[in-house]
């Protein structure tokens, strides 16, 4: 499957985040040595499902490592609008009926056995969309 990796989002003066990030995007916040979305990515990267990842809301010169393909995406000012921009992307690269992982930056405990979990409990359900909430 494709992932489309949410990204988008600044901090605003207003925001407690904006020392932090200084009006940089929040997915680069440092956590432990990395990039908030870096964790993120190595988690896709670390599943067998993932085969390639659209990252919406940030600029194609971010530094990010990863093994699959990563595609760019601006921001489309909104969580919403950047998934709809990624599925899109997606549907214009590959017009076939696919199942696409949609993951926000802001989730750095992601590993990659919880993606493949995912993958694989899913599958056979007929929905159009699943939402996890982890207490």
């Amino acid at each position: 499957m494709k992932a489309i990796l949410a990204a988008g989002g600044e901090a605003s003066p207003r925001d407690p985040l904006y020392p932090f990030t200084r009006g940089n995007p929040k997915a680069l916040l440092d956590l432990a040595g990395k990039p908030m979305v870096q964790w993120v990515i190595d988690a896709l990267n670390a599943s067998s499902a993932v085969e390639s990842i659209v990252v919406v809301g940030l600029p194609p010169d971010t530094h990010l490592e990863s093994r699959l393909p990563l595609r760019f995406l601006p921001d489309h000012h909104g969580m919403l609008e950047n998934f709809q921009a990624g599925a899109r992307a997606i549907y214009e690269e590959d017009r076939r009926d696919q199942v696409v992982l949609a993951v926000s930056s802001d989730i750095p405990l992601i590993r990659g056995e919880m993606v493949d979990w995912v993958a694989q409990n899913t599958q056979d359900i007929e929905a159009d969309l699943y939402y996890h909430i982890i207490e």
